[in-house]
């Protein structure tokens, strides 16, 4: 019934699509944008050709959409090449169905797949891939001042090169669906694709709606703009509304023993404004409930407007009435996770296995023909049967139906269930999950969740070279962030530094400025304008003076104030000063806490001093951090775990200077002071002595106190 509206209006659309095709005998490829809004009948247009085209021994056909977006959240601008791992899997999974040929391909071609993220070989790929931009940037280092350019290596341009290697051994019929929402580096893959199609045996058709392409700036819109049609290797469709004479054969088509009707035909036109599924969902309402009188005259009651419903929601729960609350809540969980449903969240959702959780939603499809299986995919880290709406509007009806509460309930449980899921999980396995749960946490109203995953993603994104991502992520986070900033809640200073330090680290490896709202209202007072080369520019900071003012305002007593400078400092030159600069604040920023009693605070500012510590291996900044965590500990009344740093922080003295060894002793007097007074005695002469060779006499009675 769904193709109905397909063979009629769809004929010319279809033909384009199979003479590109015919264009892979010889060795020719094509590239198809195929544009139309919702209910216009794009999906059901490619699953049509797609079909058509399995059945030939032309190509290995393949079709996938990119993740739409799940509730508010864009879940497929977060994940990188997702639909083009899909149309991978989409081929995988669709062996049984294949000629031996096809078989041989596919062997063929997973064996190359070994140099991309496919799934079990993600991690090793990403890896191999980090490996490589820590080489770069290790070399980069070496050669700074030189103008040599070191050559990284991109996702997209792996996956390129695959795909020529695999349409080599047989051409490809690739076809992505929902487009508007693709990632970056889809569409640098898109584009690579464009430029080198007419020598390639690969026919692309890329499937999606102007009006969200251009409303979400989405990063199709960059290939869209610089590539024309020429009737050949480029070609634009566009998918429009039914005409009065479409809609009159649609009608022949579904309607019993129907010839014509010019009234009705007429209503059905104003009331559903040509838009095919509309239309399509009208005409089946109507073959249940006939508008007909015996003679072919339409009902009075239809014509006072008794029989029409009000929208093509009314028509559709007209004919669902006969659904009870179990299924219309199975429908609308499944709604509720998004364009498509996996069996393995429903099941966590309704307590129940899989397999039970697989035949009450199959009940449901048969029942009302609203769902329709998608077969097992990759999800969530593990294989899963997925369900998707047959047409758009059955989801929105269903997720509609929930109440707030109930909406809110469902996304947190969804949350949970992977995060559950997530535990144990390597940066780049997470990496896959984090978009849902990000997406979900919202939906739940759960903001620190979303906060700590978008700069998860903006993390893991920036250490795989994927800085559009990276920049996304940042972009939602900061709108995130700005919403709350309305309403009074202040942003944790971990999570502060983190984003500034990831958006320093974006300008530093590719060059690319995504400013934080501090940054920015910086650069305003400063009276700098927001061109390019001024905003990748490095915001100039003197650290010293900043760790002088803080000690002065400690020497007053005024350590509130020392705290909120320097919080202010760091949220707004994190990652642009020197590392080493920006440890030593983090440093007084951690002791300073201690000093009013702030632990957690503390805590914070010696995770960050250590994290810099990783990738400087700073000597003095190691003796200081082991210093100040015993220090901590002490104030934690911690006394083993203070005593092993108190050790590490004893042997990295003895290589620098005096005044490093003048704290470690002191600290270690103050340790012992309290148990074990003797021992504690001598290491306090040793620290006074210290202190009069270094001339700091004012220690003295300091140490004398202990």
């Amino acid at each position: 019934m769904e193709q109905q509206h397909i063979i009629i209006q769809r004929a010319k659309t279809l033909d384009i699509l199979h003479s590109s095709a015919d264009r892979l005998k010889k060795k020719q490829g094509s590239v198809i944008f195929l544009s139309g809004e919702t209910g216009f009948g794009k999906t059901t247009l490619l699953r049509v050709f797609e079909q058509a085209s399995q059945k030939q021994d032309k190509a290995l056909v393949s079709m996938a959409a990119c993740q739409a977006p799940v509730g508010t959240m864009q879940v497929g601008m977060l994940q990188p090449l997702g639909p083009f791992l899909r149309l991978i899997e989409e081929l995988k999974s669709s062996e049984s169905v294949m000629t031996p040929k096809k078989k041989l391909a596919i062997n063929i071609g997973m064996t190359l797949l070994t140099s991309v993220p496919y799934f079990g070989d993600l991690v090793d790929a990403v890896k191999e891939i980090n490996r490589d931009v820590q080489l770069y940037k290790n070399e980069k280092e070496k050669t700074e001042g030189k103008k040599e350019e070191q050559e990284k290596k991109d996702l997209y341009l792996e996956f390129f090169k695959t795909l020529t290697e695999w349409s080599g051994k047989s051409p490809l019929i690739l076809i992505l669906d929902d487009m508007h929402w693709c990632d970056a580096e889809s569409a640098l893959l898109i584009e690579k694709l464009v430029e080198n199609i007419n020598t390639l045996p690969i026919l692309l058709v890329i499937a999606y709606r102007r009006s969200i392409a251009e409303e979400t700036l989405s990063p199709l819109l960059s290939v869209l703009r610089t590539v024309k049609d020429n009737g050949a290797s480029y070609r634009f469709c566009e998918v429009e509304a039914f005409s009065t004479s479409e809609v009159h054969e649609l009608c022949v088509r579904i309607l019993p023993q129907y010839t014509g009707n010019a009234a009705f035909e007429s209503s059905l036109y104003d009331k559903t404004s040509g838009i095919p599924s509309v239309v399509t969902e009208y005409v089946r309402y109507f073959a249940k409930v006939t508008p007909f009188k015996e003679d072919g005259s339409v009902k009075e009651e239809f014509t006072r407007g008794d029989l029409l419903p009000s929208s093509v929601h009314a028509a559709f729960s007209k004919l669902i009435e006969n659904l009870n609350e179990e299924e219309i809540m199975l429908l609308s969980l499944c709604a509720a996770e998004g364009v498509e449903s996996s069996a393995f969240i429903i099941s966590k959702l309704l307590n129940t296995d899989i397999v039970t959780a697989i035949r009450r939603i199959k009940r449901v499809q048969a029942k009302t023909g609203v769902l329709r299986s998608l077969g097992p995919h990759e999800r969530y880290g593990i294989k899963t049967t997925l369900f998707e709406f047959t047409q758009t509007f059955y989801r929105e009806y269903f997720e509609k139906s929930l109440e707030f509460e109930e909406k809110t309930a469902i996304h947190s449980q969804m949350m949970h269930v992977l995060q559950e899921q997530a535990e144990g999980l390597d940066e780049v396995q997470r990496s896959k999950i984090t978009p849902y749960i990000v997406a979900h946490a919202n939906g739940a109203g759960e903001k620190e969740v979303v906060q700590h995953g978008l700069l998860e993603i903006a993390q893991t994104s920036q250490h795989m070279s994927l800085p559009s991502m990276s920049g996304f992520a940042l972009q939602q986070y900061d709108a995130n962030i700005q919403q709350l900033s309305v309403i009074g809640e202040e942003t944790p200073i971990d999570m502060k530094l983190q984003r500034t330090r990831i958006g320093a680290e974006l300008r530093e490896d590719f060059g690319m400025s995504v400013l934080t709202q501090e940054q920015a209202e910086y650069h305003e007072q400063k009276g700098e304008s927001d061109s390019e080369e001024q905003l990748h520019e490095t915001v100039k900071a003197d650290s010293a003076a900043m760790e002088r003012e803080m000690i002065s305002l400690c020497d007053e007593g005024s350590y509130e104030q020392a705290l909120n400078q320097g919080n202010e400092f760091l949220g707004l030159h994190a990652g642009s000063i020197p590392k080493r600069d920006e440890a030593m604040i983090s440093l007084l920023m951690a002791r300073i806490s201690l000093i009013v009693g702030e632990t957690e605070r503390a805590e914070v500012f010696l995770k960050e001093t250590g994290n810099i510590q990783e990738k400087i291996q700073d000597p003095i900044i190691n003796c200081l951090l082991d210093n100040a965590y015993a220090t901590y500990h002490l104030a934690m009344k911690e006394d083993v775990p203070a005593w092993k740093y108190l050790q590490k922080a004893a042997q990295s003295s003895v290589e620098l200077g005096r005044e490093y060894q003048l704290l470690t002793i002191a600290n270690i007097a103050t340790l012992l002071s309290g148990t074990r007074k003797s021992e504690a005695n001598k290491y306090k002469k040793a620290a006074q002595t210290l202190a009069k060779a270094l001339n700091m006499p004012s220690l003295n009675s300091v140490i004398s106190s202990l």
